[in-house]
Protein backbone atom coordinates (compact mmCIF):
# COMPACT_ATOMS: atom_id res chain seq x y z
CA UNK A 1 0.00 0.00 0.00
CA UNK A 2 2.80 2.42 0.90
CA UNK A 3 4.54 1.71 -2.40
CA UNK A 4 1.35 2.41 -4.32
CA UNK A 5 0.88 5.69 -2.45
CA UNK A 6 4.44 6.79 -3.21
CA UNK A 7 3.98 5.91 -6.89
CA UNK A 8 0.76 7.91 -7.04
CA UNK A 9 2.41 10.92 -5.39
CA UNK A 10 5.32 10.75 -7.82
CA UNK A 11 2.92 10.71 -10.78
CA UNK A 12 1.05 13.72 -9.40
CA UNK A 13 4.34 15.57 -8.99
CA UNK A 14 5.41 14.78 -12.55
CA UNK A 15 2.06 15.89 -13.98
CA UNK A 16 2.30 19.16 -12.06
CA UNK A 17 5.65 19.86 -13.73
CA UNK A 18 4.34 19.18 -17.27
CA UNK A 19 3.10 22.52 -18.68
CA UNK A 20 -0.37 22.65 -20.15
CA UNK A 21 -0.04 23.21 -23.89
CA UNK A 22 -2.19 26.36 -23.87
CA UNK A 23 -0.57 28.00 -20.82
CA UNK A 24 2.90 27.32 -22.23
CA UNK A 25 2.15 29.49 -25.26
CA UNK A 26 3.11 33.16 -24.93
CA UNK A 27 0.22 35.59 -24.72
CA UNK A 28 -0.21 38.54 -27.05
CA UNK A 29 -0.22 41.97 -25.41
CA UNK A 30 -2.45 44.67 -26.88
CA UNK A 31 -1.94 48.36 -26.12
CA UNK A 32 -3.50 51.54 -27.47
CA UNK A 33 -1.85 54.92 -28.10
CA UNK A 34 -2.86 57.55 -27.19
CA UNK A 35 -4.81 56.22 -24.21
CA UNK A 36 -7.81 58.43 -24.88
CA UNK A 37 -11.22 57.54 -23.47
CA UNK A 38 -13.42 58.17 -25.30
CA UNK A 39 -12.06 58.53 -28.82
CA UNK A 40 -13.78 61.37 -30.67
CA UNK A 41 -14.88 61.19 -34.28
CA UNK A 42 -12.06 62.28 -36.56
CA UNK A 43 -9.24 61.44 -34.16
CA UNK A 44 -6.43 58.95 -34.79
CA UNK A 45 -5.49 56.01 -32.58
CA UNK A 46 -2.96 53.17 -32.96
CA UNK A 47 -3.37 49.62 -31.62
CA UNK A 48 -0.12 47.74 -31.01
CA UNK A 49 0.23 43.96 -30.63
CA UNK A 50 3.34 42.27 -29.21
CA UNK A 51 4.26 38.68 -28.38
CA UNK A 52 7.42 37.74 -26.47
CA UNK A 53 9.98 36.21 -26.59
CA UNK A 54 10.19 35.77 -30.37
CA UNK A 55 10.27 38.54 -32.96
CA UNK A 56 9.17 36.82 -36.19
CA UNK A 57 5.45 36.73 -35.44
CA UNK A 58 2.75 37.29 -38.01
CA UNK A 59 -0.07 39.26 -36.41
CA UNK A 60 -3.80 38.79 -36.84
CA UNK A 61 -6.45 41.22 -35.70
CA UNK A 62 -10.06 40.59 -34.70
CA UNK A 63 -13.14 42.59 -33.84
CA UNK A 64 -16.15 41.60 -31.75
CA UNK A 65 -17.43 39.56 -34.68
CA UNK A 66 -14.07 37.70 -34.78
CA UNK A 67 -13.42 38.96 -38.30
CA UNK A 68 -10.06 40.42 -39.14
CA UNK A 69 -10.07 44.10 -38.38
CA UNK A 70 -7.60 44.99 -41.12
CA UNK A 71 -6.10 43.61 -44.29
CA UNK A 72 -2.63 44.40 -42.93
CA UNK A 73 -2.67 41.19 -40.91
CA UNK A 74 1.13 40.85 -40.73
CA UNK A 75 1.67 44.21 -39.10
CA UNK A 76 2.11 44.52 -35.35
CA UNK A 77 0.15 47.76 -35.26
CA UNK A 78 -3.08 49.06 -36.74
CA UNK A 79 -3.79 52.78 -37.08
CA UNK A 80 -7.35 54.06 -37.23
CA UNK A 81 -7.38 57.52 -38.81
CA UNK A 82 -10.45 59.72 -38.77
CA UNK A 83 -12.27 57.48 -36.31
CA UNK A 84 -16.01 57.03 -36.84
CA UNK A 85 -18.82 55.27 -35.02
CA UNK A 86 -18.24 52.16 -37.12
CA UNK A 87 -14.75 51.81 -35.60
CA UNK A 88 -15.93 51.43 -32.03
CA UNK A 89 -16.08 48.03 -30.36
CA UNK A 90 -13.75 45.38 -28.97
CA UNK A 91 -10.42 44.45 -30.56
CA UNK A 92 -8.13 41.45 -30.02
CA UNK A 93 -4.91 40.27 -31.60
CA UNK A 94 -2.78 37.13 -31.73
CA UNK A 95 0.56 36.11 -33.19
CA UNK A 96 1.53 33.15 -35.34
CA UNK A 97 5.07 31.95 -35.93
CA UNK A 98 5.82 31.76 -39.63
CA UNK A 99 6.75 28.28 -40.81
CA UNK A 100 5.50 26.68 -37.60
CA UNK A 101 2.07 25.59 -36.46
CA UNK A 102 2.27 27.83 -33.38
CA UNK A 103 -0.31 30.44 -32.42
CA UNK A 104 -0.02 32.61 -29.33
CA UNK A 105 -2.77 33.02 -26.82
CA UNK A 106 -5.12 35.76 -27.88
CA UNK A 107 -4.63 39.11 -26.16
CA UNK A 108 -7.05 40.59 -23.69
CA UNK A 109 -9.57 42.76 -25.47
CA UNK A 110 -9.49 46.53 -25.73
CA UNK A 111 -12.73 48.44 -26.19
CA UNK A 112 -12.73 51.57 -28.32
CA UNK A 113 -15.59 54.01 -27.84
CA UNK A 114 -15.99 56.56 -30.63
CA UNK A 115 -18.00 59.53 -29.38
CA UNK A 116 -19.59 62.19 -31.55
CA UNK A 117 -18.15 65.68 -31.28
CA UNK A 118 -20.30 68.18 -29.38
CA UNK A 119 -22.43 70.34 -31.64
CA UNK A 120 -22.31 74.10 -31.90
CA UNK A 121 -25.43 76.29 -31.94
CA UNK A 122 -25.92 79.82 -33.26
CA UNK A 123 -28.17 82.39 -31.62
CA UNK A 124 -29.02 85.85 -32.94
CA UNK A 125 -29.06 88.98 -30.77
CA UNK A 126 -31.35 90.84 -31.01
CA UNK A 127 -33.86 88.43 -32.51
CA UNK A 128 -35.06 90.84 -35.18
CA UNK A 129 -36.27 89.33 -38.43
CA UNK A 130 -35.97 90.81 -40.89
CA UNK A 131 -33.10 93.22 -40.32
CA UNK A 132 -33.07 96.58 -42.02
CA UNK A 133 -30.01 98.12 -43.60
CA UNK A 134 -27.93 100.05 -41.10
CA UNK A 135 -28.91 97.94 -38.10
CA UNK A 136 -26.48 95.96 -35.95
CA UNK A 137 -26.79 92.25 -35.20
CA UNK A 138 -24.59 89.83 -33.28
CA UNK A 139 -24.37 86.08 -33.88
CA UNK A 140 -23.27 84.04 -30.89
CA UNK A 141 -21.70 80.57 -31.17
CA UNK A 142 -22.25 78.22 -28.25
CA UNK A 143 -21.13 74.67 -27.45
CA UNK A 144 -22.84 73.10 -24.44
CA UNK A 145 -20.16 70.56 -23.56
CA UNK A 146 -16.78 71.57 -22.11
CA UNK A 147 -15.44 75.12 -21.94
CA UNK A 148 -12.88 77.57 -23.35
CA UNK A 149 -14.23 77.49 -26.90
CA UNK A 150 -13.32 80.00 -29.57
CA UNK A 151 -15.46 80.28 -32.68
CA UNK A 152 -14.93 79.85 -36.41
CA UNK A 153 -17.57 81.39 -38.65
CA UNK A 154 -18.85 80.41 -42.08
CA UNK A 155 -21.20 82.01 -44.57
CA UNK A 156 -22.94 80.51 -47.59
CA UNK A 157 -21.56 77.20 -48.83
CA UNK A 158 -19.40 76.67 -45.74
CA UNK A 159 -16.93 79.33 -46.86
CA UNK A 160 -15.16 81.08 -44.05
CA UNK A 161 -16.84 84.36 -43.14
CA UNK A 162 -14.24 87.02 -43.86
CA UNK A 163 -14.77 89.36 -40.93
CA UNK A 164 -11.23 90.71 -41.22
CA UNK A 165 -11.83 92.12 -44.73
CA UNK A 166 -14.73 94.44 -43.91
CA UNK A 167 -14.80 97.32 -41.45
CA UNK A 168 -18.39 96.65 -40.41
CA UNK A 169 -17.71 92.98 -39.47
CA UNK A 170 -15.90 91.82 -36.33
CA UNK A 171 -15.24 88.61 -34.39
CA UNK A 172 -14.62 88.65 -30.65
CA UNK A 173 -14.54 85.41 -28.69
CA UNK A 174 -17.74 83.55 -29.50
CA UNK A 175 -19.44 86.53 -31.18
CA UNK A 176 -19.68 87.66 -34.82
CA UNK A 177 -20.99 91.21 -35.07
CA UNK A 178 -22.36 92.93 -38.16
CA UNK A 179 -22.48 96.70 -37.71
CA UNK A 180 -24.55 98.76 -40.15
CA UNK A 181 -25.84 95.71 -42.01
CA UNK A 182 -26.04 95.86 -45.79
CA UNK A 183 -27.66 93.69 -48.43
CA UNK A 184 -24.39 91.81 -48.99
CA UNK A 185 -24.57 90.52 -45.40
CA UNK A 186 -27.76 88.63 -46.08
CA UNK A 187 -27.47 84.83 -46.18
CA UNK A 188 -26.88 81.74 -44.09
CA UNK A 189 -24.31 81.61 -41.29
CA UNK A 190 -22.76 78.65 -39.45
CA UNK A 191 -20.18 78.32 -36.73
CA UNK A 192 -17.91 75.69 -35.21
CA UNK A 193 -16.10 75.65 -31.89
CA UNK A 194 -12.33 75.29 -31.49
CA UNK A 195 -10.29 74.73 -28.32
CA UNK A 196 -6.74 73.78 -27.25
CA UNK A 197 -7.62 70.51 -25.49
CA UNK A 198 -9.74 67.52 -26.43
CA UNK A 199 -12.16 67.61 -28.06
CA UNK A 200 -10.39 70.21 -30.19
CA UNK A 201 -13.38 71.01 -32.37
CA UNK A 202 -17.15 70.76 -32.46
CA UNK A 203 -19.57 69.80 -35.15
CA UNK A 204 -20.81 72.65 -37.31
CA UNK A 205 -23.96 74.33 -36.08
CA UNK A 206 -27.22 74.32 -37.96
CA UNK A 207 -27.45 77.43 -40.17
CA UNK A 208 -29.25 80.63 -39.31
CA UNK A 209 -30.51 82.87 -42.09
CA UNK A 210 -30.22 86.65 -41.94
CA UNK A 211 -32.70 88.57 -44.10
CA UNK A 212 -31.78 92.20 -44.64
CA UNK A 213 -34.20 94.61 -46.28
CA UNK A 214 -33.75 98.14 -47.51
CA UNK A 215 -35.48 101.02 -45.76
CA UNK A 216 -37.13 102.48 -48.83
Amino acid sequence: MLANRLTALMLVGLMARIPHSQSALPKASLTVEPKWRPLYHGETVTLKCEVDPYSNWTYFWYTEQRHRATSLTKEYNVTISGAAGSDQGQYWCEGRLEGRNVTSQRSDSITLTAAALPKATVTVEPKWLPLYTGETVTLKCGVDSYSNWSSLWFKGQLKKAQAETADHLSVSGDRYTITAAAGADQGQYWCAGLRDSRPRSSQHSAPVTLIIKGRS
